[in-house]
């Protein structure tokens, strides 16, 4: 225990030392006294607290706490957590190729990877994982299953698998080097209207979106969607690089500002453009954010597209990694971005003590003199009602029973050809309600804790008799309007189902194809682009 603390008090001390050599001489002495005040409060604190401390444990939750006051942004990263930090920046990891999804304390498999080795050896989109390598995965975290999974390329994994019928199969098979895909899904809409989902912005980005529009436009594709919508960024360079697939070369893309002058930087397009005139509609929502915005931000400010959707997340903050002892590291927030028409669309101001600290919103000009705002984030050329999942539907999303209901479904239909071939119906949805009621499931409300909470107060201050008369006749009507709700519901419930099924057929690929049919977004962007006047007049301001 000494040992640690010892260790980690070094790392720490040794670390903010080197860093007060840089610092003005004003701020010598603060930095000095702290760091003194610090190691002989931790120190007093491993020696003397009444109960056993992990000093190695309490020195992370001192660093995460400090950093915590920074901003969401500025974070260390551990030698443990290193590896997971790289696969989020290169797209790559070593493991079995599938995302886990935690059901009522069991581990199932969301979405394995068509070229993955899990796939590959018969792991499918709904079985439930019982055992990793003959380790229970009972109360076990999210992230415990991640580590397990995870390893060196060639290493041997075995897993004790459920299927839909409780039947249970060990599979084994090699981990495999594992590389995640930006462009998600690419297909030839109606109208020559080429459709490009890009989930990432990990290494490779600009060259895959430029692969895709390419490969777009020998089928023939003669207008763009490029969708960034719940895109959370990633990769500065990549965002260069796929803002210079539709600019010329040389273009500025972005700029950035910092405390320290290397940070205060102009970057311009690399590489020479795939396509610059044609139309281009980009969408976004509340979950595109930081390089989605700088793409979708440049397109905006150059009159190179049209932005449709509802506010972008509003993130204009750059980070860098800095290297720490012991193989640890420090990503931190190092400068704000701005876009060619001089705006910073960070929304949260976190230097702020105010407590909305919001960033006070400007308005800047794009190429054709159009009016932009700075602040809270991009708002869209044409802004799409933010829509917001209705309590049902969010309450059977997050228990899991239209993923769960998924597997019953396809267990009794045959394969369609595609997901566009998916069309649930209302005696599909019938049996679903039927298999929610023999499985006890219970809309709850804000309302049932609401009443609950009243029941109490009444019952205390007026009786039992009272409660059972007056708050009998609430309950009542809750429960009517509970039962009306799968009704009203019905066609987004569908929708959901549609695509879940769709994507335990066809994976990922497949559930998008099958949410364009529905897709509001989708279909304003067809719309505004098979119109070139109504197209043109968006960006020339008319």
């Amino acid at each position: 225990m000494k040992v640690k603390f010892s260790i980690a008090a070094v790392c720490l001390i040794g670390g903010l030392v080197m860093v007060s050599f840089v610092k003005p001489n004003e701020d010598y002495f603060a930095i000095t006294k702290n760091i003194d005040i610090f190691a002989t409060l931790f120190k007093e604190v491993n020696a003397f607290y009444v109960d056993e401390v992990d000093p190695e444990e309490l020195m992370n939750v001192g660093i995460d706490a400090m950093l915590n006051s920074l901003d969401p942004y500025t974070v260390y990263i551990s030698e443990s957590e290193l590896e997971a930090y790289k696969s989020l920046t290169t797209g790559e990891y070593a493991g079995v190729g599938i995302t886990i999804l935690k059901l009522d304390n069991l581990f199932y498999v969301d979405i394995p990877r068509e070229d993955g080795p899990a796939f590959k050896n018969g792991l499918n989109s709904g079985d439930q994982i019982v055992a990793i390598d003959g380790n229970v995965l009972e109360g076990k975290q999210t992230f415990e299953i991640s580590t397990l999974l995870k390893g060196e390329a060639g290493t041997l994994v075995e897993l004790e698998v459920k299927g839909l019928q409780d039947e249970v199969r060990k599979l084994k098979f090699n981990r495999e080097r594992i590389s995640i895909d930006n462009v998600s899904f690419v297909r030839l809409l109606e109208n020559n209207t080429g459709y490009i989902k890009l989930s990432d912005f990990t290494t490779g980005a600009g060259v895959e979106v430029e692969n895709a529009l390419n490969r777009l436009k020998a089928e023939g594709a003669t207008k763009l969607v490029l969708d960034l919508r719940g895109n959370p960024g990633g990769l500065l360079n990549e965002a260069i690089n796929v803002a210079g697939v539709f600019l010329n070369k040389k273009t500025e893309i972005v700029s950035t500002k910092g405390k320290v002058a290397s940070w205060n930087k102009v970057y311009k397009s690399l590489n020479e453009p795939a396509d610059t005139e044609m139309p281009l509609v980009v969408l976004v929502n509340g979950q595109s954010a930081s390089a989605s915005e700088i793409v979708s931000g440049v397109i905006q400010d150059y009159d190179r597209g049209v932005l449709i959707g509802s506010n972008t997340f509003g993130k204009g903050l750059v980070q860098t990694t800095r290297p720490l002892k012991f193989n640890a590291k420090l990503k931190v927030t190092a400068a704000k971005y701005y876009i060619p028409s001089g705006r910073c669309i960070q929304a949260i101001n976190y230097a702020s003590d105010d407590s909305l600290r919001n960033y006070r919103s400007e308005e800047f000009k794009t190429k054709n003199g159009r009016a932009v705002w700075s602040g809270n984030g991009l708002q869209p050329d044409i802004v799409l009602e933010r829509g917001k999942s209705p309590g049902l539907i969010q309450q059977l999303q997050a228990t899991g029973q239209i993923f769960k209901y998924a597997s019953v479904y396809c267990a009794g239909h045959e394969k369609p050809k595609s997901g566009m071939d998916i069309n649930l119906g209302t005696s599909d949805y019938k049996e679903f309600i039927t298999w929610l009621n023999q499985n006890d499931f219970v809309v709850k409300t804000d309302l049932d804790e609401a009443i609950s909470d009243f029941k109490t107060e009444i019952q205390e201050e007026f009786g039992k008799q009272v409660l059972q008369e007056q708050v009998g006749v609430f309950e009542n009507f809750i429960e009517d309007y509970k039962g009306k709700e799968f009704e009203m519901n019905k066609e987004e419930i569908l929708k959901a189902l549609n695509i879940e099924v769709a994507r335990r057929y066809f994976n990922e690929s497949g559930g998008i194809l099958a949410g364009l049919k529905n897709d509001e977004g989708i279909q304003r962007a067809l719309e505004l682009l098979n119109k070139e006047e109504a197209y043109s007049a968006v960006l020339e301001n008319k």
